[in-house]
């Protein structure tokens, strides 16, 4: 369920006129034809729980995002789209440090320096590459958050 959360989100996000029927029935086809393929590849399990399981959590991420576009617009803060643009590109190295540490570490502090290598250098890159598009009050913001969250991710898996 959690994995098709991002779904819900993206559906929402390239919409030009948000309709939550047209991006829950984007899911709903989206889960069907998974699992058609699955039946006709002869792959995996066919299974109607996993079509509405995984319907369920694209809908937890439409219900994210309607409900993080309500409280930035209550709050006047920012765009939606800029928060889960900032939110995107900070997830790709924490989830390459998850495996890192998943498959070659053992719990001891001897990842670090490539945990730090991997998440400095492509927060780095990111806040040269690909934010230059931002408000200056994300440009701002992006730092602070991107060091709160590699000390975070640091210290769970360390």
């Amino acid at each position: 369920m959690v994995m098709f959360v991002p779904f819900g989100i993206i559906y929402c996000y390239y919409q030009k006129a948000f309709s939550i029927y047209k991006a829950i029935g984007l899911s709903f086809l989206t889960t069907f034809s998974i699992e058609a393929a699955q039946f006709i590849f002869k792959t995996g399990v066919v299974d109607i729980d996993d079509l509405i399981i995984n319907t369920i959590g694209s809908l937890l991420g439409i219900l994210l995002y309607i409900a993080l576009q309500k409280i930035l617009q209550w709050k006047q803060l920012w765009n939606v789209h800029e928060v889960i643009d900032t939110i995107a590109t900070i997830l790709p190295p924490l989830f390459i440090s998850f495996v890192v540490e998943m498959f070659f570490g053992d719990g001891s502090p001897a990842l670090r320096p490539v945990h730090n290598i991997i998440l400095t250098g492509y927060g780095v890159c990111d806040y040269i590459l690909l934010i230059k598009d931002f408000s200056l009050k994300s440009k701002l913001l992006y730092p602070a958050f991107y060091i709160g969250i590699f000390w975070l991710i640091l210290s769970i898996l360390i």
